[in-house]
């Protein structure tokens, strides 16, 4: 499958999903700006390509077959992913970036970073509460995951490392961090 048939086939299930929260066609047409027979025949040809019927049509609306159920599952997925994708798509080209490294533990990757991200500060701050990414030679007083390290000559340390995940540029900093201390 092309790329131009994959947007046609993302084109279909989207709309085939927005249809099922509606209930009706005409509504989930009016929602997206589209006509309504426009919509009934993306989604007929969506049915003929799934070689089964997705929808069971009546006087009241619409509802999705067993099939269709399963389908609207998988779209599902894929909204949420695409989501994931805008959130990084609008990282904003001018961040500040705060972190908290406990006493002893040294990140020498920051340049690293530093490099694939020139138009980002990294600032350090004094409290892990005020960091976007924070990493801790003991554990905090909050729920955090923690990762045990092997340093030289085999000694086992854990550290425990918080991010604000709701920030896709925190989480990026956080994936570089984890990456660069387990390699």
């Amino acid at each position: 499958m092309n790329t131009k048939q994959k947007i046609a086939l993302l084109k279909a299930a989207l709309y085939f999903n927005e249809v099922i929260k509606e209930g009706k066609i005409s509504k989930a047409a009016q929602k997206n700006g589209i006509k309504p027979g426009n919509l009934s025949r993306i989604i007929s040809e969506f049915e003929t390509a799934a070689k089964i019927p997705l929808l069971q049509r009546g006087n009241k609306g619409v509802r999705p077959t067993n099939y269709g159920f399963k389908i609207a599952g998988l779209v599902l997925s894929l909204e949420q992913k695409i989501e994931e994708l805008e959130k990084f798509i609008k990282i904003s080209p001018n961040i500040c970036l705060r972190y908290h490294a406990s006493p002893g533990i040294i990140l020498n990757s920051l340049e690293d970073f530093q490099r694939q991200h020139p138009q980002w500060q990294l600032l350090p701050c004094a409290t892990p509460q005020e960091a976007h990414l924070a990493i801790l030679s003991e554990e905090p007083a909050w729920e955090c995951e923690y990762t045990c390290l092997q340093t030289p000559g085999n000694i086992s340390q854990k550290l425990w490392i918080t991010c604000k995940m709701d920030n896709p540029e925190a989480v990026l900093f956080y994936d570089f961090i984890i990456l660069q201390l387990l390699s």
